[in-house]
């Protein structure tokens, strides 16, 4: 019988992606315990209200790492539509809140790239992504660049159903891959082991 392949961890990362104003990381706090202060934590966030709150709170925490930057397929800039109470996106179509006629152009990071770019595959990474309709994008070039095998855990929320000109197979295929690549280590917003979500979501 052949051996598992045994994964040397030289890492613990926490990926917060869509940090919003930080609730995530005080959740994964409290859910990993002592063991929180062995992860390095890098938190995402392009809503320059939200980031501002991300700083006061997070800037003196040498553990936390913080970029003003939204997470995208694409390194450079993008259009963030804003909300009410804070809430953004980068996609045009989406349709749960009033968007403002006139975004404002925020950085955007390829995510996949900077996480082959900053961690190898034998590091454990925790991956949190919640960022209102990339993360079909974000997830897909995630798949096509393999980088969904570094990922240990991943809690993520899809919005479907609030995006006008989404393909739904697109939809399908993405989260059959979470599951099948992933299996029990995926946790989906209402969808797939959804009380394990909550516990950072």
């Amino acid at each position: 019988m052949l051996a598992e392949r045994v994964k040397l961890t030289f890492r613990r990362i926490f990926l917060d992606v869509g940090a919003n104003v930080g609730q995530n990381i005080l959740n994964f706090k409290k859910l990993y315990g002592n063991d929180y202060e062995n992860y390095e934590i890098f938190a995402f966030e392009p809503h320059p209200d939200n980031f501002l709150y991300l700083k006061q709170k997070f800037e003196v925490n040498p553990k936390v790492t913080l970029f003003q930057a939204g997470a995208s397929n694409v390194d450079g800039e993008k259009k963030l539509y804003l909300g009410s109470s804070k809430s953004h996106t980068f996609r045009e179509d989406k349709s749960t809140f009033m968007l403002t006629k006139d975004p404002i152009k925020v950085k955007s990071i390829n995510l996949s790239k900077w996480i082959k770019n900053n961690f190898t595959k034998n590091d454990e990474i925790i991956l949190y992504l919640d960022i209102e309709g990339e993360e079909y994008d974000v997830l897909q070039e995630m798949i096509d660049d393999n980088i969904l095998d570094w990922i240990d855990e991943l809690y993520v929320e899809f919005h479907e159903k609030k995006l006008n000109n989404l393909d739904e197979k697109q939809h399908d295929h993405i989260m059959q891959t979470l599951i099948n690549t992933l299996k029990d280590k995926v946790y989906i917003h209402a969808k797939y082991q959804e009380k394990l979500y909550e516990r950072l979501g």
